[in-house]
């Protein structure tokens, strides 16, 4: 069964099924379905709850464990299963089977990056899927954007004017979990029963989608060189500490290090990312980084970054800006 987004708090109250698949890459819409499915199990009597993550090396016989292994306290469970990419031919097949014969008083809820049209028209999915009360979730449309931040602002009891509506959805550029963040701090900021205009908006807003450090850092893990270098160049307009920018990259160059050091001892890159607790719409950029990059090209980088740190703080000449603009090719492209 095929739901809407909007469909689901309906569904949920008129009869829980045995299990809900998520799919989608838009964080604050999935975040949501997961928190209404919880919220509605829990209301159920389905006390007891596992999470599971599961990569390539992921045991699906924990599945049928868990189904059968009840706690003493409870009698009804819900067993959630995060993917990081769509079913393998391991899951597809411990998912049908779980499916065909589900056990009494447990939900499966099941998390999974968005499936192309290929994948939904594949018989597995079919086989999946008629067990399943099956959610995709997609971007809003620019064209819709304005009624779902007017929407979002009523969920707190608020307004705006339409003016600062623009300017949100300017700034929040379709993020929608930007957007909510800064809903969230306008509620703080001003209360239930408030309507915004377009000053208050300009004074408090954050320009999230764009032009924040990690923008810059997600960008090159990516490898979007001129996303990288319009940000880089933004952040240097704003004013933004080169220190603190600095620092960041770092951080994640050390930790792009360490991942790709226990790579080349043999790990497989599945638990690697597992162990650095590298999830969601972020793996597939720190993939194609460490697919990109081997632990000497890393190396030196990092060597790179604290030559730049030096001349930050008056220690080496030349122009930082213009250094860093270089490493952050580099790190986009490796050469």
């Amino acid at each position: 069964m095929k739901l809407k987004f909007a469909q689901l708090a309906q569904n949920l109250q008129s009869s829980l099924q045995g299990c809900y698949w998520i799919a989608g890459d838009e964080p604050l819409q999935a975040r949501d379905a997961a928190d209404m499915i919880r919220q509605a199990t829990r209301e159920a009597g389905f006390s007891e709850r596992e999470v599971h993550d599961a990569d390539r090396q992921f045991n699906w016989d924990i599945l049928h464990h868990a189904a059968s292994s009840m706690s003493l306290f409870s009698d009804k469970k819900l067993i959630e299963i995060r993917l990081g990419s769509k079913p393998d031919d391991t899951a597809r097949k411990a998912l049908i089977e779980y499916l065909e014969s589900p056990p009494e008083d447990t939900i499966l809820l099941l998390q999974t990056p968005r499936l192309d049209a290929a994948a939904t028209r594949s018989k597995w999915f079919q086989s999946i899927e008629k067990h399943c009360a099956f959610l995709p979730l997609y971007d809003i449309d620019p064209g819709q954007l304005n009624d779902w931040l007017r929407a979002r602002l009523q969920r707190y009891q608020m307004s705006a004017t339409p003016d600062a509506i623009r300017l949100i959805a300017e700034r929040t550029e379709g993020n929608l979990l930007a957007a909510d963040q800064e809903i969230e701090k306008f509620y703080m900021l001003f209360g239930a029963g408030s309507e915004l205009d377009l000053d208050a908006v300009s004074q408090s807003v954050t320009d999230n989608a764009r032009f924040n450090v990690f923008a810059l850092i997600e960008s090159c893990l990516a490898g979007n060189t001129a996303k990288a270098l319009t940000t880089l160049q933004r952040l240097r307009e704003e004013g933004n500490e080169l220190l603190y920018i600095l620092a960041m990259v770092a951080r994640e160059l050390r930790q792009l290090l360490a991942m790709k050091v226990q790579m080349e001892q043999g790990s497989p890159m599945g638990s690697v990312l597992k162990s650095f607790r590298v999830w969601g719409n972020r793996q597939q950029a720190v993939e194609a980084a460490l697919q990109r990059h081997s632990k000497q090209s890393l190396s030196r980088l990092l060597a790179g970054l604290h030559a730049i740190d030096a001349g930050a703080k008056g220690l080496r000449p030349g122009d930082t800006w213009v250094t860093l603009e270089k490493l952050v090719t580099s790190l986009c492209t490796n050469r």
